[in-house]
């Protein structure tokens, strides 16, 4: 993952116009999101880009993601109705289905296809085919954003307390000599200021410091990023556009006050600022925007969702990211990182929506779990088999739900486990067999590793969506006599193309795809076989 990126000797750098890369693509693609206000007071460098990810097998320098090492021993009943080709779909394991298939999974047997069948096969490896978005989704049931429980501060004496790592809190670490004053002459050193959140009456601690190395956590580049990020999505245009004025919105006075060392003038903005959030805080103009839809519900707006994940990650993961790097080479553990616009166009793909259940198996540091159940509401777990980045993500998911809190706003529930995913009984017996979209990283992963999980899908349920970097259905395959016993025949898949710094470990374009189990097709090709043997 990428940190604050250097200010070349230079107090603020000017705001870069988006740059969209044009690339030929097999089939229709969604353009990647286009620059918001926020981007364009990033002035003075750049939090870290909080890896949005899960883990992935190639190597890389910043997050982890592991994967398992031994397959389930679990036991399922296959349809004992052809025996041979349910040992070869079981891969000689006897194995429960949980969720058992809609239709027959097998029938009578004919050597001639018909042109329905060669329509079925085609239709397993279909990467021109377009599908639906969650443009397409309607979600009966809105999600609700605000977390009206903690609004204002409130507590609920039955809910646990997440305590929040201040900015401060790890600038003053070794005696604060891993960072330097931001102002010259100043009095105190460093000085100390608050920043108001719109949900919490509590504030969080600054201090107004550089880091020696420019890589680290950035407490002014955080400070004004999030002052940008929430006057633009929690006000509505009428209040916040003079507050954002380019030459005289609060942003720009913080900037101009940076470049030019005037303590006085940061601090009076950045009262401003605070005395503006705790007064709409208070008249409910904050809560009746959000509950308006006036800040967008499903999906939160992309550069909001990584505002708030960066701030988690920059305080709980990045101190400790060497601890990523332990890994052994070329194995399974190999660690890789999906990034949030990936992830973001993922969530699209598969039409989730905060009624969904998303499972991420190698979920690294939580990357991507955090960021479905925040921009999407949706119920989210993952499970990572590395220690260290396992540890990490429940620091960072202690982190996300205290800072959530502050900005007032409600995520899906989160479950971040440590174990193995080929092997876990409660991930394969209560969470597997309900999940509507799986993430698995597998771009590293070894042959066999990936076979113990092509296993593993029957147990998903029927229209489940399966989203990985290498496919479960082989290149040429084809839904015939002979392969209708393989597990390939219920899935239909689309290959897909993300665009370059959509992952940790490449700057380059790659394949992604899209699985979704689909039992009717293989119904479909017995019912058609069967017609022809009779006809």
């Amino acid at each position: 993952m990428s940190f604050f990126s250097s200010l070349g000797g230079q107090k603020g750098i000017p705001a870069k116009a988006p740059q969209i890369r044009k690339v030929q693509r097999t089939i229709t693609k969604p353009a990647p999101p286009p620059a918001t206000p926020a981007a364009k007071a990033r002035s003075i460098g750049r939090l870290p880009p909080r890896p949005s990810t899960s883990s992935l097998t190639p190597p890389h320098t910043n997050s982890s993601r592991s994967s398992p090492a031994t397959s389930s021993t679990t036991k399922r009943k296959v349809d004992s109705q052809d025996p041979d080709r349910a040992r070869a779909i079981r891969g000689g394991t006897k194995r429960k289905l949980t969720t058992p298939p809609a239709t027959p999974l097998f029938g009578s047997s004919s050597d001639s296809e018909s042109d329905e069948e060669e329509a079925l096969a085609r239709d397993s490896l279909s990467p021109n085919k377009k599908v639906k978005t969650t443009n397409d989704v309607v979600d009966k049931n809105p999600r609700r954003l605000r977390d009206v429980a903690h609004w204002n501060g409130k507590e609920e004496t039955n809910k646990k307390q997440y305590k929040l790592v201040h900015s401060a809190d790890f600038t003053s670490e070794n005696g604060g000599k891993d960072y330097t004053p931001m102002f010259v002459g100043s009095t105190e050193d460093p000085v100390s200021v608050e920043l108001y959140y719109p949900g919490s009456p509590r504030p969080e601690r600054f201090n107004l410091a550089e880091p020696r190395d420019k890589q680290n956590h950035n407490p002014i580049a955080d400070l004004i990023e999030t002052t940008t990020s929430i006057l633009t999505h929690f006000f509505p245009k009428s209040i916040s556009d003079s507050y954002l004025n380019e030459s005289t919105g609060l942003p720009y006075l913080l900037n101009r006050a940076y470049k030019t060392y005037d303590l006085p003038l940061f601090q009076s903005t950045l009262s401003t600022f605070n005395e503006l959030i705790t007064t709409s805080r208070v008249n409910h103009t904050l809560a009746n925007h959000i509950d308006s839809g006036g800040l967008p519900h499903t999906p939160l707006p992309l550069d909001l969702s990584d505002r708030i994940l960066a701030q988690c990650y920059s305080r709980t993961v990045s101190p400790h990211v060497e601890r990523l790097r332990e890994y052994e080479s070329f194995s399974d553990s190999v660690y890789g990182e999906i990034l949030s616009p990936f992830a973001s166009e993922i969530f699209k793909a598969t039409g989730l929506t905060h009624s969904s259940v998303f499972l991420d198996l190698g979920s690294g540091v939580g990357n991507v779990v955090l960021q479905a159940a925040l921009e999407i509401g949706c119920e989210a777990h993952g499970m990572e088999f590395e220690a260290n980045p396992a540890g990490l993500a429940t620091k960072q998911a202690e982190e996300f739900r205290a800072r959530c809190r502050r900005y007032g706003l409600a995520p899906g529930r989160v479950n971040l486990m440590r174990g193995n995913f080929l092997k876990d009984t409660h991930l394969l017996h209560d969470i597997l067999p309900r999940a509507d979209v799986i993430l698995v990283n597998n771009y590293a992963f070894s042959s066999d590793t990936n076979d113990q999980l092509r296993r593993l899908w029957l147990d998903v349920k029927d229209g489940a969506k399966i989203v990985s970097l290498k496919s479960f259905v082989p290149a040429k395959w084809k839904l015939e006599e002979r392969t209708s016993g393989d597990i390939t025949a219920l899935f239909k898949v689309e290959k897909r193309e993300f665009w370059s710094g959509s992952v940790s470990w490449t700057n380059r374009e790659g394949e992604w795809f899209l699985h979704e189990m689909d039992r009717s097709r293989l119904a479909a090709y017995d019912l058609s076989r069967r017609s022809r043997a009779r006809g």
